[in-house]
């Protein structure tokens, strides 16, 4: 039997902490889908995963109003990341947890299971094997062999990141360079047998690059006319088309039948000043500038900037400059920059430089620095660092500090840094610390240790253990003294604004021994011992 009753303000009391409907509420109602029923509730109440509840400073909602549930200051915990729709409540040991998304990370895991928090991603990662890059956990093995490509984590040892960001390479750093496509795609590639072609590494033994398309190399003589790949003892390339060398002659970019006098790959063709054209034998003579002109044995023709030269004596390569004037140089061990030749196999800010020897940096006005006995030569703006040893913070290069080694004793250069300052301060205040045994807090650097980054937060500028305090605006409180038994999910609001309950009188249905509040639109809810 249904009996409904009014109960006095000592039965209410012992089934529900509840406010008064006016409560002093200035702010209209708010509806929460209850059981598919839209139900008001107001500022005396909470909507937590479908159900509501009046507020109390005992527990709050763990979760959202749709998908949530209540969790009790002190004696729980609730991990629900802003991000996501999930939850999950655990009882608190007061052991140190710590909340990873919905995960928990108790005592027992603390010596090698740490929280790789990214954006809108948390998750549990063991630091001792695995690097977390971005958010994300990486196998490396070994960490303090580990290191992160942007948001991808290697083992250096056998890999390396020669573009800056990913992807990862799987060769070692000293044998790595950079391949660059056109349109901005990147891959690493070993000088060992491979080379580049418009970001994609290929096997110079067996493949050629071909108007940035890779393709099988079939002969050594193989070369490349307009995309296709041709044999070059056989065939000629004229006008971006591929001919018959036996039988064609490429002449004023025409292909034309070859003249029987004249046979072989080795045939050329003229066209001189008044416009007539000759074929001629290419092993014997050149043309060059509308000019037919015999060859000394052994040499051949180059025509660079109007101007006739012999190869191998004067070079192979071609260099023109804002002039129209030809120099021609060997492209072993020179090169052409800005019309200009000189000793090199790259171009900085218009001069030639060597890659293995200096590093290029600075944009339009590059220079090039010296890159003797750095391991992992990198750019800070316009100078040259070591990015092994050294880091790029602000606009300025700084010694990476020096952490602790197996013995404790502080002589070891950190290789996992990052750069610390306040977000309103100049660039020259920042510092590098290591992220592994150090805490950035507003700054401020704290050398805290493995185990202390692990088991501190930052507050302002500051360190806490929410074992015994707790935070709140940038300032660090004792739980103790504020009644708490820890301070892990403290809410501030509830502890430094605590509002006064105003008991009420309500209506209950029992039904057997089951009591519960009828909320004011009929909607019933379980009251709390």
């Amino acid at each position: 039997m249904m009996i409904k009753i009014t109960l006095s303000l000592l039965l209410l009391c012992a089934v529900s902490s509840s406010f008064a409907d006016d409560g002093g509420c200035h702010e209209p109602p708010q509806i929460c889908m209850v059981n598919g029923i839209e139900t008001e509730y107001d500022c005396n109440e909470i909507c937590c995963g479908g159900a509501i509840y009046s507020i109390s400073d005992e527990y709050a909602c763990c979760g959202n109003e749709e998908n949530g549930g209540l969790w009790f200051f002190g004696s729980q915990i609730c991990c629900s990341p802003w991000y996501t729709e999930e939850y999950a409540v655990y009882d608190n040991t007061g052991e140190g947890e710590q909340c990873c998304g919905v995960e928990m990370i108790n005592q027992e895991m603390r010596n090698e299971t740490s929280c790789c928090n990214g954006w809108k991603n948390n998750t549990l990662f063991n630091y001792r094997t695995e690097m977390c890059c971005g958010g994300v956990a990486f196998e490396v093995g070994d960490t303090q062999f580990g290191q992160c490509c942007g948001d991808v984590g290697y083992d250096r040892r056998n890999q390396s990141c020669p573009c800056g960001r990913p992807p990862v390479a799987d060769v070692p750093n000293n044998d790595a360079q950079c391949c660059r496509s056109n349109d901005g795609q990147i891959m690493g590639f070993t000088t060992e047998g491979q080379g580049c072609c418009n970001g994609l590494a290929y096997d110079t033994a067996t493949e050629l690059c071909c108007n940035n398309e890779i393709g099988d190399a079939t002969v050594d003589g193989d070369g490349c006319c307009n995309g296709v790949i041709f044999d070059t003892t056989t065939q000629l390339c004229c006008n971006n088309e591929v001919g018959n060398a036996t039988a064609d002659v490429c002449c004023g970019n025409q292909m034309v039948p070859l003249n029987p006098d004249n046979t072989g790959a080795e045939t050329g063709c003229c066209e001189f000043a008044d416009g007539t054209r000759v074929q001629y034998d290419s092993s014997k003579q050149t043309c060059c500038n509308g000019e037919l002109t015999d060859l000394p044995e052994g040499e051949r023709g180059l025509c660079c900037g109007g101007a006739l030269f012999l190869t191998p004596s004067d070079g192979d390569s071609c260099c023109v400059n804002e002039d129209g004037i030809g120099e021609v140089f060997s492209s072993n061990g020179s090169v052409c920059c800005s019309g200009e030749t000189g000793f090199g196999d790259g171009c900085c800010g218009g001069s030639p430089y060597f890659q293995q020897e200096g590093v290029c940096c600075g944009g339009e006005n590059a220079t090039v620095w010296d890159n003797e006995g750095m391991n992992q030569p990198s750019c800070c703006v316009n100078e040259v660092f070591d990015s092994y040893t050294q880091t790029c913070c602000g606009a300025s290069v700084l010694e990476n500090p020096l952490i602790a080694n197996s013995e404790g004793i502080v002589n070891e250069t950190s290789h996992h840094t990052r750069c610390c300052g306040h977000e309103h301060s100049s660039d020259d205040t920042l510092l590098p610390y290591d992220y592994f045994n150090s805490m950035c807090c507003g700054g401020i650097i704290y050398n805290v240790g493995i185990d202390g980054v692990e088991a501190l937060s930052c507050c302002g500028n500051v360190t806490y253990d929410s074992v015994d305090e707790f935070c709140c605006d940038d300032e660090v409180f004792l739980a103790a003294d504020y009644l708490l038994e820890d301070g892990k999910n403290v809410n501030c609001h509830a502890v430094f604004n605590p509002e006064p309950v105003e008991p009420i009188e309500s209506e209950v249905v029992v039904v057997g021994e089951e009591v519960a509040e009828v909320e004011g639109d009929g909607a019933v809810q379980p009251g709390f011992e």
